[in-house]
Protein backbone atom coordinates (compact mmCIF):
# COMPACT_ATOMS: atom_id res chain seq x y z
CA UNK A 1 0.00 0.00 0.00
CA UNK A 2 0.98 3.43 -0.81
CA UNK A 3 2.22 5.52 2.26
CA UNK A 4 0.28 8.39 2.93
CA UNK A 5 3.19 10.65 2.74
CA UNK A 6 3.62 9.45 -0.98
CA UNK A 7 -0.20 10.51 -1.55
CA UNK A 8 0.25 13.69 -0.14
CA UNK A 9 3.33 14.70 -2.09
CA UNK A 10 1.42 13.46 -4.90
CA UNK A 11 -1.21 16.12 -4.30
CA UNK A 12 0.54 19.10 -3.23
CA UNK A 13 1.81 18.72 -6.99
CA UNK A 14 -1.32 18.64 -8.72
CA UNK A 15 -2.95 21.20 -6.47
CA UNK A 16 0.07 23.63 -6.65
CA UNK A 17 -0.38 26.20 -8.79
CA UNK A 18 0.69 26.19 -12.48
CA UNK A 19 3.59 28.10 -13.72
CA UNK A 20 3.37 30.96 -16.01
CA UNK A 21 1.90 30.15 -19.37
CA UNK A 22 1.24 26.11 -18.44
CA UNK A 23 -2.11 24.97 -18.80
CA UNK A 24 -1.90 21.52 -17.44
CA UNK A 25 0.28 19.22 -15.34
CA UNK A 26 2.13 16.77 -16.29
CA UNK A 27 3.88 14.41 -13.62
CA UNK A 28 6.12 11.14 -14.64
CA UNK A 29 6.84 9.03 -11.42
CA UNK A 30 9.89 7.16 -12.63
CA UNK A 31 10.13 3.81 -10.78
CA UNK A 32 12.78 1.92 -12.06
CA UNK A 33 12.44 -0.87 -9.44
CA UNK A 34 8.97 -1.32 -10.18
CA UNK A 35 7.97 -0.95 -6.36
CA UNK A 36 4.64 0.47 -6.70
CA UNK A 37 3.51 -0.91 -9.51
CA UNK A 38 0.48 -2.49 -8.21
CA UNK A 39 -0.63 -0.05 -5.79
CA UNK A 40 -0.82 3.02 -8.50
CA UNK A 41 -3.52 1.10 -9.94
CA UNK A 42 -5.58 2.30 -6.06
CA UNK A 43 -3.85 5.87 -5.97
CA UNK A 44 -7.01 7.80 -6.31
CA UNK A 45 -6.06 11.59 -6.66
CA UNK A 46 -9.14 14.13 -7.89
CA UNK A 47 -9.21 15.83 -11.16
CA UNK A 48 -5.66 13.88 -12.46
CA UNK A 49 -5.70 10.80 -14.94
CA UNK A 50 -3.12 7.64 -13.72
CA UNK A 51 -1.35 6.17 -16.74
CA UNK A 52 1.12 3.24 -16.65
CA UNK A 53 3.54 2.94 -19.32
CA UNK A 54 3.98 -1.03 -19.73
CA UNK A 55 6.90 -0.58 -22.97
CA UNK A 56 4.44 -1.19 -25.68
CA UNK A 57 1.51 1.53 -25.02
CA UNK A 58 4.07 3.93 -25.23
CA UNK A 59 2.97 5.57 -28.65
CA UNK A 60 -0.54 5.71 -27.54
CA UNK A 61 0.86 7.69 -24.24
CA UNK A 62 2.09 9.74 -26.35
CA UNK A 63 -0.79 10.44 -28.64
CA UNK A 64 -3.21 10.54 -25.76
CA UNK A 65 -1.23 13.43 -24.13
CA UNK A 66 0.09 14.90 -27.27
CA UNK A 67 -3.59 15.14 -29.29
CA UNK A 68 -5.94 13.31 -27.79
CA UNK A 69 -6.63 15.35 -24.24
CA UNK A 70 -4.83 18.67 -24.59
CA UNK A 71 -6.12 19.78 -20.75
CA UNK A 72 -6.03 17.23 -18.43
CA UNK A 73 -3.85 17.00 -15.53
CA UNK A 74 -1.49 13.45 -15.89
CA UNK A 75 0.23 11.28 -13.61
CA UNK A 76 2.18 8.72 -15.28
CA UNK A 77 3.81 6.00 -13.70
CA UNK A 78 7.05 4.61 -15.69
CA UNK A 79 8.55 1.53 -14.23
CA UNK A 80 10.65 1.26 -17.38
CA UNK A 81 14.44 2.15 -17.56
CA UNK A 82 15.90 3.65 -21.06
CA UNK A 83 19.44 4.22 -22.22
CA UNK A 84 21.47 7.47 -21.07
CA UNK A 85 20.74 8.93 -24.34
CA UNK A 86 17.22 8.23 -24.74
CA UNK A 87 16.85 7.48 -28.14
CA UNK A 88 14.31 4.76 -27.53
CA UNK A 89 12.33 6.97 -25.03
CA UNK A 90 9.12 7.89 -27.41
CA UNK A 91 7.70 10.46 -24.47
CA UNK A 92 11.16 12.36 -24.00
CA UNK A 93 9.61 15.66 -25.60
CA UNK A 94 7.04 15.46 -23.17
CA UNK A 95 8.98 15.02 -20.14
CA UNK A 96 11.56 18.05 -21.09
CA UNK A 97 8.25 20.50 -19.88
CA UNK A 98 6.91 17.80 -17.30
CA UNK A 99 7.49 17.42 -14.15
CA UNK A 100 9.58 14.27 -12.25
CA UNK A 101 8.68 12.74 -9.19
CA UNK A 102 10.28 9.70 -7.46
CA UNK A 103 9.22 7.98 -4.30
Amino acid sequence: MLSETIKLRLLERFSAPLPEFYSRRIVFWHDEDGEFGDEVNSLDLPCVNIVKLTGTNNFAIKKLLSVDDMTGDYLVYDPLAYDKDSKDDWLLDIRLYSEEFRA
